[in-house]
């Protein structure tokens, strides 16, 4: 056990020493996107319930030229824009997630992006907490991998935290005496322990959002659909999302749009993100597929029918944003945001002293032949 220890103590030290300070920013960022996104989001009107093909066209008109139209976003509440998410032009490199054009549905007016509700100070917080500043889908794997990193983390902490026989109650402590090292050593062990559960679920299902198991999602549901980047949709001369919706709307009169996923070539089809009026919008959604055509639903799933790795994704989704386990698990997200800054400054700061411990012991035997002499 000892030889474990040792060994894991090794890889705990310096994964801990390599992606310390981007775990921390992490935790950071994602304690204020908590805050600034609280429970509960309850849609009990659709702000938004006819027009979208009209809306969808001007955004249109503010996009780049040759630029494709891949989502519309409805607002989750009255007062709040639409948004339209375009693919780039072929040959130019956009931003993550595509172009997003945001259109006041009251007024009809497309909204500047340095006006939009979200302020420069969220812009920056979703970026660092989204993919570190780093441009293009590099970040994103940077992200990620410090999510694995981070899971090693909490597992290697683990081993090395596991106490001597009648030390176990003592483990969970912190002492106020004793050295620094010390006191530092038990705030890095018992933060670690008690918080190792919500820790290691938000850290997991971070992971699982940047690496779905089964690959990427035909959407957000439905951001990378038909066709190559930038290219025209073939054959469909006008998109159709209000007859879509309300073909849908026919059968399930009660739905409240989230998202639709547009069509880009006549081959492919519209699909439907939908919630139930008076339930939580971060709800598991219920998911309608429209032919591109508008003159059938092609298919129609409540959450308990969405596959196995759907159901995943979007839980692991609901459970790195703080939703599904009402406000006390968004408390226990939130504060989780804490022990990674816990884990980089005790952690560093340990490292620091050994380090200073180390060359002080060398210093003094190295001296120790000069003054015996």
């Amino acid at each position: 056990m000892n030889t474990a220890k040792r060994l894991f103590g090794t890889l705990h030290l310096w994964c801990g020493v390599a992606f310390g300070i981007p775990a921390a920013i992490l935790g950071v960022t994602g304690i204020w996107l908590m805050v600034v996104h609280p429970l509960p989001l309850v849609v009990e009107q659709e702000p938004v319930t006819s027009g979208v093909d009209a809306l969808i066209a001007i955004a249109q008109g503010a996009a780049p030229e040759g630029a494709v139209p891949q989502q519309y976003a409805a607002p989750a509440k009255a007062g709040e824009p639409i948004t339209v998410r375009f693919a780039p032009p072929r040959g130019i490199e956009g931003p993550r997630g595509g172009i997003p054009i945001q259109v006041d549905p009251t007024t009809g007016k497309v909204i500047p992006q340095d006006t939009t509700p979200r302020s420069p100070v969220e812009r920056i917080m979703h970026d660092l907490h989204g993919s570190l500043m780093i441009g293009g889908r590099e970040g994103r794997q940077v992200v990620g991998w410090a999510g694995i990193v981070m899971g090693v983390l909490g597992f290697s902490g683990l081993i090395i935290w596991l106490p001597r026989k009648g030390q176990w109650k003592r483990a969970f402590l912190i002492s106020t005496s004793g050295s620094t090292r010390k006191i530092l050593h038990d705030l890095h062990g018992a933060a670690g322990i008690w918080g190792l559960i919500v820790f290691m679920v938000v850290t997991i299902t971070g992971v699982l959002i940047v690496y779905p198991i089964g690959g990427r999602p035909a959407g957000p549901p439905g951001m990378q659909r038909g066709g190559e980047q930038g290219e025209q949709a073939a054959g469909i001369e006008q998109l159709q999302v209000d007859a879509a919706i309300a073909l849908v709307r026919a059968e399930h009169p009660d739905i409240v749009v989230r998202n639709v996923a547009l069509p880009r070539t006549t081959a492919d089809t519209y699909r439907l993100n939908l919630g139930l009026r008076g339930e939580d919008r971060n709800d598991l959604p219920s998911v309608a597929t429209v032919d591109s055509g508008v003159t059938r639903i092609v298919d129609f799933r409540s959450p308990d029918q969405l596959s196995s790795n759907e159901k995943i994704a979007q839980w692991a989704r609901a459970l790195h944003m703080g939703r599904g386990g009402g406000w006390t698990w968004w408390w226990l997200v939130t504060v989780s945001g804490v022990l990674p800054v816990i884990f980089c400054v005790s952690g560093i700061w340990m490292w620091l002293l050994k380090r200073r411990n180390k060359s002080a012991v060398r210093a003094q035997a190295s001296e120790s032949p000069v003054a015996a002499e």
